[in-house]
């Protein structure tokens, strides 16, 4: 899913509220529409738009991985995680399922099931920053700083620009009150 800007968002949102208005109910659309609202951060919308499209079938991977992060987002976590285990029964091995469902259990502090979810990616695909980076951040609240310092290391090796893993390992510096180490890895996330 690629987010819009608003000026892209809203002449498209209107544009797929015509066509369901002409066509009719046409799961696409309405998939289309709640994708569109997401962006939009109208999320009880957005929702209503998705229950519409998985209703009117054929279920999709991303109405299912769309609907878990709009219930993730209003704090339906239950709901949220099974509709991410519904879209992982589509494909199995999604990285962004996957990872959307390791920062759910994160959330809930199931740290033991997300660092599974990160480490599952991680098997599929060795430089998936986002996990690289997340098992770090489950890492380091177990209080193995420097191996989560190395998991930090991997996600930035593998995306250099990735600010959040800078972010994440001068966070790690303060831990370790290396305080010039993590200044300098604010600096970097900047």
């Amino acid at each position: 899913r690629r987010l819009l800007g608003a000026e892209t968002a809203l002449p498209a949102e209107r544009l797929l509220r015509e066509a369901i208005g002409m066509v009719g109910d046409v799961p696409e659309y309405h998939a289309n529409l709640g994708a569109v609202l997401l962006n939009l951060q109208r999320y009880r919308e957005a929702l209503a738009s998705l229950e519409q499209a998985k209703q009117l079938g054929p279920v999709q991977f991303e109405t299912l991985f769309n609907m878990a992060e709009v219930c993730r987002r209003l704090g339906m976590f239950a709901r949220a995680e099974e509709l991410l285990v519904e879209a992982l029964h589509l494909r199995p091995d999604a990285p962004e399922a996957l990872n959307e469902l390791g920062m759910l259990k994160y959330t809930q502090q199931k740290l033991d099931d997300a660092a599974a979810c990160f480490e599952r990616i991680l098997k599929q695909h060795p430089k998936h920053t986002d996990a690289l980076n997340n098992l770090g951040i489950i890492t380091q609240c177990r209080g193995r700083v420097r191996e989560a310092m190395a998991l930090y290391d991997r996600a930035i090796a593998a995306h250099p620009d990735f600010a959040e893993a800078y972010n994440q390992k001068a966070m790690a510096y303060r831990d370790l009150a290396q305080v010039p180490e993590a200044l300098a890895c604010y600096q970097k996330a900047l």
